[in-house]
């Protein structure tokens, strides 16, 4: 799940190739295999030795072909035993042939054993590579920056931004201009406004594969390498190679022939612009490379063997947190190998390290273009994003210089040089939490400067210690009501926007004090609220809210009552106004029922979603569950629906706090796991109550107070009730917990749901603990699909067929008397302790449709085409219904 292209997560895990054992000759060419790949059944790539021309390759390739077409008895057991659909004729025999630059020949196609053993103990092959399967992996979809990206502001200036800086960066108007950048990856959307007509299609290689980016990580990549809001390189051309399918899979051997096609397109162009007949003005070509995997050396050797065409090459770094030597080709000597960095200046928790990485760049929140329209943007993380910043960046230098058919053309800039000088002149020392191992270099795109001699004289700039003290100068332990700041008090960061605020600004001024006062260990209780005032800011701290808390806005606050059809009769915006709290727990009441029905507790973004990242920060949850940005309809798990919540309930005005929660389980011994769940907690007239909107049909559908063995009834007949004691786990039994007990009906047995304890936990308590439901892969939210709604009395079932969807959906009306469930492939409707429905799904579209009719969420077409493949997905052919 991370903004990388690899094999799998589970081959980006380790990357050190492998010689495979063998049948044949001890002579025999060796054959390799990245550890831990997912290779493509009898798929292998083939390298030359330095010795055979290319007359002889030629020779090589129909006698490879021959030899395969008269194995028709093999050719009929491969298909047999096939397992890929990678092609549309995986038994042609030879699919692709090589030759990079003169630097490297080969080839590539689908063999048997025996084809395979008279190829390796041909004396012109120097190795056998198993092809590989790669896939998209995005990893955070983080929130957006609404101004210009803080990614190329950052590569801009020296320091840490700052708010004369976050949102501006500076650049050379030319910059780009007659430079082509090949973006190797998933296809561009070409017809991109921000491209302006400087995207075109290069070359679609996966066979069959139509001429457009179906996966959006490609066209990422593009905006940022050259977009005209989010580019770094602004008039450079877009040259799209697709390498991987728009369901983001391919192989190996596609990559490599797409390497192949830029280092051919690129010397076509050279030899042009020297004759005088290419396009004019022309002076280099890069490219970007966002994907790999396991440790390979046929990809090493491809790019290696592009930069020595001439083309400036740039590769992520990977999205493990481990050392980038051991994956390609971040391990590709002759290319610039891209670590992420964050907003903080900090290295990105995920991204790769060690001494093959050459350079940092912005990879956290990195906003760009998208596919779906020629409008469409998107805000995702990894070193796939960082990487791009660096072609650019190499792109935007190269176009510094004179063309190649200028009079004044000098010595071409050779990749290796322009590398070596793009480290010379990087901030030094910019990040934090890098290993002694790796450089810690930031780059730099010199400010702004149009002349590259200059930029490359100024050299390295090292930073030194941050005076804190001088340069935060808001008193963030005042509390008040209202805090009213002059403007003219906050120094250089604020000069530039003393009396010119703007509403876009708004929401970055507050994330940006947030990481501040998160990184300074303030204890101020400031949200700030940032609105033109006659120069001032103001800053609203309601007495109640916990230190550095994020809060909604009225107009939030509207929208989500809106989502949850909240009536406007019953609608408050500030409970302290209320008469009696007596009314407040009213409201709660009502407030709880209504995001029950409304907001469905579901894990889909696990499933149907091409970058898999739950990000549990308040402005994400409001734009996806709250917004739609993620489809109609959408909710979260616990760590989403809860946080979320939290978030309201302090914005209303009430005296909450967030809880960690301890699940049940049964299979831990003792029975509690670790904290993976959390609830909120709110206080009313000095009495607790318990608040739970994101663990399903057995949480409690109104505030519990925490009382010890008060039964409360639920959704009829169920009851649930709460213990205080210790569990058995702890080896202190004098510490007690709360304990979150259910039963069906009066009659039968309490079974313990969670614990939970009265400690606050902080939101990035919460986001630290998210990595377990997320990621990890013990638990069922990774391999399972979940969707529950609770629903009222009401509602009424449309039936299967048709699209109908069910009556009074989430309107709120009536009382709760019971809960949908979908789990997998079943769904499931209890009402009143009866079943009512249940329906097995056969096919994708059956779950699709369901999650529309009985849960109003509308997939995205990109997300819904992501649950492919997966195990979660459901097959063309289920069991047949029940008729339950």
């Amino acid at each position: 799940m991370k903004g990388f292209l690899g094999l799998s997560l589970a081959s980006l895990a380790s990357a050190s190739p492998v010689l495979f054992g063998s049948t044949v000759a001890q002579d025999a060419a060796p054959i390799y295999a990245a550890e831990n790949a997912k290779t493509i059944q009898d798929n292998y790539i083939v390298v030359f030795k330095k010795h055979v021309t290319e007359e002889h390759a030629a020779d090589h390739h129909s006698w490879v072909q021959d030899i395969h077409l008269n194995t028709q008895d093999a050719k009929t057991e491969l298909r047999k035993r096939s397992q890929t659909p990678m092609v549309d004729d995986i038994f042609g025999g030879l699919k692709h042939t090589y030759n990079i630059a003169g630097s490297l020949l080969g080839y590539s196609g689908h063999f048997d054993e025996d084809v395979l053993e008279q190829i390796r103990r041909h004396p012109d092959v120097e190795y056998v590579e198993k092809d590989q399967e790669m896939h998209t992996l995005s990893h955070h979809d983080s929130e957006t920056e609404k101004n210009a990206p803080w990614g190329l502001a950052r590569i801009s200036h020296r320091d840490a931004l700052s708010f004369g800086t976050f949102n501006k960066y500076l650049y050379s108007e030319d910059g780009g201009e007659g430079v082509d950048v090949y973006v190797i990856d998933t296809g561009t959307n070409v017809d991109h406004v921000d491209f302006e007509g400087r995207a075109s299609w290069g070359k679609t290689i996966p066979q069959g594969d139509a001429d457009e980016d179906g996966n959006g990580h490609g066209t990422h990549c593009s905006g940022t390498v050259a977009g005209k809001k989010y580019g770094v390189a602004k008039k450079a051309h877009v040259k799209a190679v697709k390498v991987l399918r728009s369901n983001g899979s391919g192989s190996m051997s596609d990559v490599v022939k797409g390497v192949e096609y830029a280092a051919e397109a690129h010397q076509e162009q050279v030899a042009l612009a020297k004759e005088g007949k290419g396009r004019k003005g022309f002076k280099g070509s890069a490219a970007n490379m966002s994907l790999g995997g396991g440790k390979s050396p046929i990809l090493d050797q491809a790019v290696n063997a592009a930069v020595d065409a001439g083309i400036h090459f740039a590769v992520a770094a990977g999205n493990d947190n481990a050392d980038s030597c051991n994956y390609s080709p971040a391990a590709a000597k002759n290319a610039v190998t891209v670590g992420a960095s964050t907003l903080a200046d900090e290295r990105a928790y995920f991204s790769n390290y060690g001494t093959c990485n050459d350079i940092f760049a912005p990879g956290l929140n990195i906003q760009s273009t998208w596919i779906g329209s020629k409008y469409a943007v998107n805000t995702i993380s990894g070193t796939s994003m960082a990487s791009p910043h660096i072609a650019g960046l190499l792109a935007y230098l190269l176009s510094l210089q004179p063309s190649k058919d200028s009079s004044y053309a000098v010595a071409d800039i050779t990749p290796k040089k322009l590398k070596a000088n793009l480290i010379s002149i990087a901030t030094e020392d910019a990040l934090t939490d890098v290993p002694s191992n790796t450089q810690n270099i930031l780059a730099w795109n010199g400010g702004g400067e149009s002349n590259y001699t200059d930029i490359i004289e100024k050299g390295s700039y090292k930073v030194g210690s941050v005076e804190e003290d001088e340069t935060i100068n808001i008193d963030f332990g005042k509390i008040e009501d209202d805090i009213t700041v002059d403007a003219k008090k906050l120094g250089e960061f604020t000069k530039s926007m003393s009396h010119r605020i703007e509403d876009e600004v708004a929401e970055e001024l507050k994330e940006f004090f947030r990481g501040l006062r998160e990184r300074r260990g303030a204890s101020a209780n400031t949200s700030i609220t940032a609105a033109r005032d006659d120069g001032k800011l103001r800053f609203s701290t309601p007495d109640n809210m916990a230190a550095n808390r994020y809060t909604y806005t009225r107009e939030e606050l509207e929208q989500y009552f809106n989502r949850i059809c909240l009536p406007e009769k019953d609608r408050v915006y500030d409970v302290t106004t209320l008469p009696s709290d007596e009314d407040r727990l009213a409201f709660l009441t009502l407030l709880q029922k209504h995001q029950l029905v409304s907001i469905p507790w579901e894990n889909l973004t696990q499933h149907y979603s091409w970058h898999r990242v739950v990000n549990v920060k308040p402005a994400h949850l409001f734009r996806k569950i709250v917004l739609n940005d993620q489809g109609t309809g959408r909710g979260g798990y616990c760590m989403e629906a809860n946080s979320l919540w939290h978030y309201v309930l302090i914005s209303l005005g009430f005296d909450a706090y967030i809880g960690g929660s301890r699940i049940y389980s049964g299979t831990e011994e003792g029975g509690y796991g670790g904290w993976t769940h959390m609830v909120n907690l709110v206080t009313i007239a000095g009495v607790k109550y318990l608040l739970d909107g994101g663990f399903g049909p057995q949480e409690a559908t109104q505030p519990l107070p925490l009382k010890v063995g008060d039964v409360q009834a639920q959704i009829p007949p169920a009851q649930s009730r709460l213990l205080y004691e210790p569990i058995p786990q702890m080896r202190d039994q004098s510490q007690r917990v709360w304990l979150y007990q259910h039963r069906y009906d009066e009659g039968s047995e309490w079974k313990t749901m969670y614990c939970f304890t009265e400690l606050e936990f902080l939101p990035s308590d919460i986001e630290s603990m998210n990595f377990a439901p997320w990621l990890s892969k013990q638990t069922f939210f990774t391999h399972t699909l979940v969707c529950v709604r609770f629903t009222t009395s009401e509602e009424s079932d449309p039936g299967r067929e048709g699209t109908e969807r069910i009556g009074g959906l989430g309107s709120g009306k009536g009382e709760i008397d019971g809960s949908l469930t979908l789990n997998q492939d079943v769904l499931k409707w209890r009402r009143r302790g009866g079943k009512v429905l249940k329906w097995k799904f056969k096919t994708e579209d059956e779950r699709v449709g369901a999650l529309a009719k009985y849960f109003g969420i509308e997939l995205k077409a990109g997300d819904r085409e992501a649950i492919e493949g997966t195990a979660s997905a459901i097959g063309p052919v289920g069991a047949t219904d029940d008729g339950e």
